[in-house]
């Protein structure tokens, strides 16, 4: 719930320029053997995305993911998210596609120099809500202070999940661990200028 609550929802917005979809949100695998979407539990970053593109119909929407398997770098998910993205809705020629990138870091340092953003541009940076403060502090660390856009939601108070949710439950935990260890790993390893970042 820290990690979640690190940024608020639904952020006020105007004049944006770009909106930065980071990847995650499907199984690269999957939709290249299927023909079709593969998307995971975070499939909010995906129509929360198509939601700002309509919302702001000039700006840029730029996905940034290529695979983040260690055997695998083959299967890249931006090619399968641009057919997510315009089966949303978003016109081809606003997509703008990073695929090189393996982690958050590489996430922030590719999509900033494939854009080069104008210091006075805006852009939305959309991503899981517990993954938004590593993701906000690689963006940082990189140069570029983009806007919050927390999606992906899993936490609603303690007493309003209790329950017989066990494989639910595992899952949050684990989804919170890998964050706090991530955040601490990018900390120590200078990817991140604060050990819980709240913005640039």
């Amino acid at each position: 719930r820290p990690l979640e609550m690190r940024f608020v929802a639904d952020p006020p917005l105007a004049g944006v320029d770009g909106i930065i979809l980071l990847g995650g949100s499907e199984d690269a695998l999957l939709a290249r053997y299927w023909g079709q979407p593969a998307l995971n539990g975070g499939a909010e970053r995906y129509t929360a995305t198509a939601a700002l593109a309509r919302r702001f119909p000039e700006a840029l929407v730029l996905f940034s993911g290529g695979s983040g398997r260690v055997t695998d770098q083959t299967t890249k998910e931006a090619a399968s998210a641009a057919d997510m993205l315009i089966s949303l809705g978003v016109d081809a020629s606003r997509l703008r596609l990073e695929n090189q990138s393996r982690n958050t870091t590489e996430n922030a340092r590719n999509s900033l120099a494939l854009v080069h953003p104008k210091p006075q541009e805006v852009w939305v940076l959309v991503t899981s809500a517990a993954h938004m403060p590593r993701a906000i502090g690689s963006f940082c660390k990189a140069g570029w202070a983009v806007i919050p856009y927390p999606v992906d939601y899993r936490s609603a108070g303690f007493w309003g999940q209790i329950g017989w949710d066990l494989p639910g439950n595992l899952g949050r935990f684990n989804q919170g661990v890998k964050e706090w260890i991530g955040l601490v790993s990018y900390y120590t390893t200078g990817r991140t200028q604060a050990i819980f970042p709240q913005g640039c």
